[in-house]
Formats: C-alpha cells, structure tokens, sequence
C-alpha cells in the first residue's frame, strides 16, 4: 500500500500493525507478520553445520586461510569461501572433521601415506609420495597443519620442498591416546597454485 502524506510528519516502522518505509522515493505500507523461525530437523542441522564449520575456520583463518586460500577470493573473504565448500561437505551435528578440507585446488596430492606420532618425542612424522603428476614440481612447497582434538590445539609444519617427503611437526602437549587430525597440502613455488588438502586421523602413541 503507498501512501502519500501522513497527520504525524514522517512515518517509519510499525504503526498500529502496519509496517511503513520508502523505497527509491516511494512511500509503503503493509501488515507487520512476526518473522518465522523454523525448527524442522534439517534447518536445526543446517544451522549447526553451519556453526561447527565456522567456529572451526574462525580460529585458522590468519595461518592457514589467508595465507593458502589461491588464488584468493574476489567476491567473499577466504573465511566465507572456506564456509561455503565444507558445509557442502557436513552431514551430522559433530564436526566431521576427517572431511575438512583446508585448501582446494588442481596440483597434484600425492596424499599422506604415514603418521608416526610418538609422545615421548613430542612429534609427528608425515609422509607422502614423491611421484610427479601433473603440474607437480619437486620444488613444490609441503604443508601440513595437525589438529588435537582433545586439547583443541593446532600445530604447524615449517615448509619443505615436495620431494623431501617427509616432515616433522613438534605436537607438544600431546599424550598417549589423543587422536589428532593431519592435513597435508601443497602450494607451488610461484605460490600461484595449491592443491586440494588431505586429512588423515591418528592415535598418538607412546
């Protein structure tokens, strides 16, 4: 409904039930509804994945997402990007991690192929294939990123050159039984091109 004047000067918000504004110059009113707030089941857990994910990528987004999101974004943050690929990929209201995926992109991952994860030692070795596929170079640059799920803790690899193919990451705090999340990516020298990441879960040990 537009209106052209009114006795009380301008009008703007609800006035006995109905919602007045203007839009490009055009005054309006219309019926003011109370705003719906589903519940179903599937809105609950869209809304959930949702919230996982980005309390997730909230807390990388300054070392890893900034830095590996290539080519960065035009049109939305690396954060927003890294929220809308893994909420595709969520289907419970538990984080899955093993389904994060922290980088995406054609170069060749050649996937983890070991994790030897000791206590006593403080550490993680990470192992992948040296194979060239693609437009892989061996002086592609390894990253790996590990996650502690009991102690919510990150750690991070300093770089090493693909064909090294294995790195080692300090997991300090990390004891017997705690299960921690690795990803593996890559990223070309040029820094102009990364791979998707690959995630593997595994039980440290003594």
């Amino acid at each position: 409904m537009k209106y052209e004047g009114s006795p009380f000067g301008k009008m703007s918000g609800a006035i006995a039930g109905q919602v007045t504004s203007s839009w490009k110059g055009i005054k309006y009113g219309r019926a003011y509804v109370i705003p719906n707030n589903p519940q179903t089941v599937n809105q609950t857990l869209q809304r959930t994945i949702f919230k996982n994910v980005s309390e997730f990528g909230r807390r990388i987004v300054d070392t890893v997402l900034n830095i590996y999101t290539i080519p960065a974004p035009k049109l939305m943050s690396a954060f927003n990007k890294f929220v809308s690929i893994n909420t595709k990929l969520q289907t419970g209201l538990v984080l899955e991690l093993n389904k994060i995926m922290l980088t995406l992109g054609s170069l060749y991952n050649p996937e983890i192929t070991n994790i030897v994860a000791d206590e006593s030692l403080a550490t993680a070795v990470v192992n992948w294939g040296t194979t060239l596929i693609g437009e892989a170079r061996a002086d592609d640059v390894a990253h790996v990123v590990i996650y502690n799920e009991r102690s919510e803790s990150f750690y991070y690899s300093s770089p090493a050159n693909r064909s090294v193919g294995t790195l080692t990451v300090p997991i300090t705090g990390s004891i017997s039984g705690d299960t921690i999340d690795v990803w593996l990516f890559f990223v070309n020298a040029a820094g102009t091109m990364t791979s998707d990441s690959d995630v593997m879960q595994q039980g440290v040990i003594s």
